[in-house]
């Protein structure tokens, strides 16, 4: 009786395992103008599980799921901003490649520079008083 339960569960498991394997994905046709758009998109965009990579090069089922969510936004007549206004509003700004220029970016756009400017001044200015001495 035991060992019957237990095959019982295996069946069950196998047959559902099996039969989602088969599940066809929506694909959305678009024209070539949109389909330009889309892997532009495809390439500014980050896969949010993926280290480093963009949709374009990821291949996890988020990303596939994100493709096919910009291929359906432009397919509606959506513009790439819009989409990725959206995405952002989803996802955060850690989503794009290029972070909008904002009060909560500034540092991550304008640091390095301002770091770049104390550094050279402070080399200056040790400069100026060692010719001094």
């Amino acid at each position: 009786m035991k060992y019957r339960l237990y095959y019982g569960f295996i069946i069950c498991f196998w047959f559902m395992s099996w039969a989602g394997g088969y599940a066809e994905p929506q694909t959305i046709s678009l024209n070539p103008q949109q389909q330009q758009q889309a892997d532009e998109l495809f390439t500014l965009v980050k896969c949010p599980v993926c280290t480093g990579q963009n949709l374009a090069e990821s291949h996890v089922d988020i990303a596939i799921d994100l493709k096919e969510l910009i291929k359906q936004k432009l397919s509606q007549g959506k513009t790439s901003a819009q989409i990725q206004q959206e995405l952002v509003e989803i996802y955060g700004d850690d989503i794009l490649f290029a972070p909008p220029k904002n009060h909560r970016t500034f540092l991550l756009w304008f640091g390095p520079y301002v770091i770049l400017a104390i550094i050279a001044g402070l080399m200056w200015r040790k400069s100026g008083s060692s010719k001094q001495d």
